[in-house]
C-alpha cells in the first residue's frame, strides 16, 4: 500500500473548461511478498520478503471543469526507496 501527501500548482486557462497543475508531494510505500512452494520434491518451503520506504513524488496533471464535478488524469514520477511511474485518473466532487 501507499500513503500519498501531494500539493498541485494550477496554471487556469481562459474559458475555464480546463486547468493544468504540476504536482509534487511525499510517499510512503511498503511492499510485501510470500512464495511458497515444493520443487520437485527437491526443496520446499516460504519465503516471504517487506520493505517501506518514503519517497518523492513529482508530475502533473489536467482537471476537466465541469459543473458538480471534475474529472482529471495525471502522470506522476515516484523517486526514492521504490521508483515507478503512474498513470491516475478520477473525479473530484463540487460540494458549493
Amino acid at each position: 500500500f501507499s500513503i500519498n501527501g501531494e500539493a498541485n500548482y494550477l496554471f487556469p486557462l481562459k474559458g475555464g473548461k480546463i486547468t493544468p497543475y504540476a504536482l509534487a508531494g511525499l510517499n510512503f510505500i511498503t511492499v510485501s511478498v510470500k512464495v511458497e512452494g515444493n520443487a520437485a520434491g527437491v526443496v520446499s518451503g516460504e519465503v516471504a520478503e517487506s520493505e517501506s520506504g518514503l519517497s518523492f513524488n513529482f508530475g502533473g496533471g489536467v482537471d476537466f471543469n465541469l459543473d458538480k464535478i471534475t474529472p482529471f488524469v495525471e502522470i506522476k514520477y515516484s523517486a526514492g526507496e521504490a521508483n515507478y511511474a503512474v498513470i491516475v485518473g478520477g473525479i473530484k466532487f463540487l460540494f458549493n
